[in-house]
């Protein structure tokens, strides 16, 4: 575009009467890298997200999200239970990933445990609002630890028999998983707000409220605000916002 206009503007002044210099190709492909942007988005493999099978469909892999709420302890049972997950008939290449996320913003969390809260009494409404505002306080002392299970296949040759399998096993996982604690599939909005949480970080104790929009890439609704920063050995990512 830029070589274009560059010869356009040349034979426009040749018509009055002026000689324009001519811009090289090397010239013009150096300004065009200053004006490239490298949108953060690009870099997350999230594309979009199949309603009818309930799973992710990313970049080069497509599957599903589980989150458990962690336990302190196990016995026999527990562990036969997991055990289980690698009994499963799973498919070639497969990805199955456990993250336990140390959350810091525990606001929600923390109105639910205070709201839930039988007794309305005034002495222990008082004492519920009383605990909230203590654990509010300390920015390290409260964490809503988090238990994120992953499991995608890749996104080649792939079937209707495939995604219908892929639900089963959904379905499975999830029946194991509240066989021992309480658990949950991702939607976007899920997935939205948690990814958004670690890459627009903020020391706000309260978790920002996201949509999904159907009809955009999913990555693209991640980021809000900030920039790559790019360095000798890593490729940092800022938002000015924690500060």
């Amino acid at each position: 575009m830029l070589e274009q206009m560059n010869n356009l503007g040349a034979r426009i002044l040749s018509l009055f009467g002026h000689k324009a210099e001519i811009i090289s190709k090397k010239d013009i492909d150096i300004i065009n890298n200053s004006f490239s942007i490298t949108s953060f988005a690009q870099v997350l493999p999230f594309v979009a997200y199949e309603e009818e099978f309930g799973l992710f469909v990313n970049k080069n892999t497509i599957g599903f999200v589980i989150e458990v709420i962690p336990i302190a302890g196990g016995d026999s049972t527990i562990l036969n239970e997991l055990e289980t997950f690698f009994e499963e008939d799973l498919e070639v290449d497969c990805s199955m990933q456990f993250l336990l996320l140390s959350d810091h913003q525990t606001e929600k969390r923390l109105n639910h445990w205070k709201n839930s809260r039988p007794n309305k009494e005034p002495f222990f409404e008082n004492l519920g609002n009383l605990r909230k505002e203590f654990i509010l306080k300390d920015k390290r002392l409260f964490r809503n630890y988090r238990l994120i299970f992953s499991y995608s296949v890749p996104l080649k040759n792939i079937e209707i028999h495939t995604l219908s399998n892929l639900k089963k096993k959904k379905e499975k996982f999830l029946k194991s998983f509240n066989n021992i604690s309480n658990a949950w599939v991702w939607n976007p909005k899920n997935l939205i707000e948690t990814i958004g949480g670690l890459i627009n970080f903020t020391l706000e104790k309260e978790k920002a409220s996201r949509s999904w929009n159907e009809f955009e890439n999913i990555a693209s609704q991640i980021p809000s605000g900030g920039k790559i920063c790019l360095q000798d050995d890593y490729m940092q990512w800022v938002n000015e916002d924690i500060y």
